[in-house]
């Protein structure tokens, strides 16, 4: 395989070829090279020499202020290593050098939510697919071993696994699952009947798979946070009682109201994250609505797990801890809460500065009626007490704060309501997916940002050097998570790690993007005097023969989820042929596709197609998790839009 090679390489190459070619030319000895001789040696020289004066570097010409993705920075401070990642529900897992160079991609046949290097040198990650668009239905997912080569190695669809994965040492797989429990299950378990929807609930379930072969795997263990509730709603049902008694059980109630403002109450609790310590065999668990993170035994016996007895902490299933909103067990008020719709909380593992801590992604936001405004990243001390933890009656688990956070210097420059995690590195270091933002980058204990890199890969492809991606205003190029990797990391031994080109395209011009109306102009304009004829988080107008979408105070964060547009025809017929079995017409839209943001306000502007509409429903959801808003609007026809 050809070699890329380096300046000094260069150097001494060069250095050897001008002295062979020095004596060559001149005679020697009596002798004489022919001029045919020395034509064919200077020829060859240059040749030789220019072959091997590597291209320049397109992206070392560039100053951080002219970039849009890629590398932006990379300091001496910076812990070398690879950094492995992937666009969130992309098809392309990339591993990059410090340089931002690809040293290897896997290109798979679904989509991928993030991927874990292995110590064998295979990728553990998880597939989905969507079968069709309905934002409340599952999708079709797996947890799939894949060698450096891109074949599988297995393919474990136990469960519902969605969101977090991990090989255990042992070499079965924990994966965070849920289990749906119906309305009549739900009231029957305590819950208000008011806040309970014709979905009912889900639950998070957490299993331990053993890959039985390539295609299959059993379940050896799990647990279900439906055995382990209580509530003060319903006298009568079993699991009554006083909920700041008992904060090792999760309130039914808690949340549910907060969740029916929400079209994916359902997901009451939605958790998102799992980790496990196989010294103290815990596990941790991520419930993002609560703002908490959990930890249970997982040496206890699946029928141990789901009750309050046996273990190594003689709890059973119930939580030995739990950290970060103490209203969820009325031990504190809304003063006291200290995480907020968080991610990615994981044991930093032993080796590594502040082993055995707890490290955790702050997202920010917690429902739409009550916001922080900003995202950071929280180091905490857990009160560790042999296999329990410490707890004094009628307050809150320690710690009071954390050990260490990192904030952006101005705090609403660094904020996502979702996805994004952190990793702490050899160097002592933190490394930080910005997800909303496709950024990773990476900190010293100072808060001194001394890497920087933005993702490229969006969901048009890879974008060229200029081009905007992400909230900048081009495609999405969300990261879930990422990690960075040591060059002696077990599953980096023995492999071709020749770094090639980045992911972004260059080209000698710089593309521009042209809009032909500005967020002013329609302010000023068509919707000057207007009425809105939906009002939600968004005021949705009518103009001719577009839907105008308009929010004030409005951050990219506001623009990011999908808007779904659903338009019933008053004769069917009318619709395309694909869309006439279900009635109605799916022009659902990414605001970066069709809309503006200047200053604090959003504008997106929606074309409807020339049939007579007899309804309209539109708002904004995130897939597999539900809506954020909706409204509607409805009347006889309309013909002349």
């Amino acid at each position: 395989m050809n070699k890329k090679m380096t300046t000094p390489e260069v150097a001494a190459l060069m250095g050897r070829w001008r002295a062979l070619a020095a004596r060559c030319l001149k005679s020697g000895g009596g002798a004489t090279l022919s001029s045919r001789l020395r034509h064919a040696l200077l020829v060859l020289f240059i040749a030789l020499t220019l072959t091997s004066v590597p291209a320049p570097d397109p992206a070392a010409a560039l100053t951080p202020a002219a970039k849009t993705v890629g590398l932006f920075l990379n300091e001496s401070e910076a812990f070398d290593g690879y950094t492995l990642f992937n666009k969130k529900r992309g098809k392309t897992i990339y591993l990059i050098d410090n340089q931002g160079r690809v040293v290897r991609k896997w290109e798979l046949d679904a989509h991928i939510l993030f991927a874990r290097l292995l110590e064998n040198g295979n990728l553990l990650t998880t597939i989905e697919e969507y079968p069709d668009r309905d934002p409340d239905r599952d999708p079709n997912r797996s947890v799939q071993e894949i060698d450096w080569n891109g074949n599988i190695v297995s393919d474990c669809t136990q469960g519902s696994p969605h969101h977090d994965f991990l090989k255990m040492p042992n070499g079965n797989v924990l994966l965070l699952s849920r289990q749906r429990k119906t309305p009549e299950e739900v009231i029957a378990a305590g819950a208000n009947p008011e806040f309970i929807g014709d979905k009912g609930l889900v639950a998070p379930h957490i299993v331990e798979a053993r890959i039985t072969g390539p295609a299959s795997c059993e379940i050896v263990w799990e647990w279900s946070a439906w055995d382990h509730l209580i509530q003060d709603f319903d006298p009568g049902k079993a699991n009554y009682g006083v909920v700041a008694e008992r904060p090792e059980l999760i309130d039914l109630n808690f949340r549910l109201a907060e969740a029916a403002t929400l079209d994916n109450s359902a997901d009451w609790i939605h958790s998102n994250g799992i980790d496990y310590n196989p010294e103290l065999d815990q596990v941790m668990l991520s419930p993002r609505h609560f703002s908490e993170v959990w930890i249970i035994d997982h040496s206890t016996t699946t029928a141990e797990a789901a009750g309050s007895g046996g273990g190594n902490s003689g709890m059973g299933g119930d939580l030995l801890y739990r950290w970060g909103n103490p209203r969820a067990y009325r031990a504190g008020t809304a003063d006291d809460q200290q995480l907020f719709w968080q991610h990615n909380p994981h044991w930093i593992p032993p080796g590594l500065a502040g082993a055995g801590n707890i490290l955790i992604f702050n997202n920010g936001p917690e429902f739409p009626d009550l916001r922080r405004g900003y995202s950071s990243v929280e180091e905490i001390v857990p009160p560790v007490d042999g296999a329990n933890y410490r707890l004094d009656p009628g307050v809150a688990y320690a710690p009071a704060e954390p050990v260490w956070t990192y904030t952006a210097a101005t705090p609403s420059d660094f904020y996502t309501r979702f996805i994004s995690g952190a990793q702490r590195l050899p160097n002592g270091n933190t490394l930080i997916c910005y997800g909303a933002r496709g950024t990773i980058f990476e900190v010293t204990p100072a808060g001194k940002t001394v890497w920087k890199y933005v993702n490229p890969m969006t969901s048009n492809g890879p974008v060229r050097q200029g081009e905007l991606a992400g909230r900048g205003g081009g495609p999405a190029n969300h990261v879930y998570r990422a990690y960075r990797y040591a060059p002696d990391h077990p599953g980096l031994q023995g492999l071709d790690l020749t770094p090639g080109e980045p992911i972004e395209l260059y080209s000698t011009v710089r593309p521009t993007r042209t809009k032909t109306m500005s967020v002013s102009d329609w302010v000023s304009g068509p919707l000057g005097g207007a009425r809105p004829i939906i009002r939600s988080d968004w005021e949705v107008y009518l103009v001719e023969d577009s839907l105008i979408y308009k929010k004030e105070q409005c951050t990219p964060d506001d623009a990011e989820p999908r808007f779904f547009l659903h338009l019933d025809p008053v004769d069917v017929n009318d619709l395309p042929s694909h869309r006439k079995q279900y009635g109605f017409d799916n022009l659902d839209f990414a605001f970066r596709d069709h809309g503006l943001i200047e200053g604090k306000v959003c504008i997106a502007r929606r074309e409807l197609p020339d049939y007579a509409i007899a309804a309209i429903r539109t708002g904004q959801f995130v897939p597999g998790e539900g809506q954020i808003w909706n409204g509607s609007f409805t009347y006889n026809s309309l013909s002349d839009k």
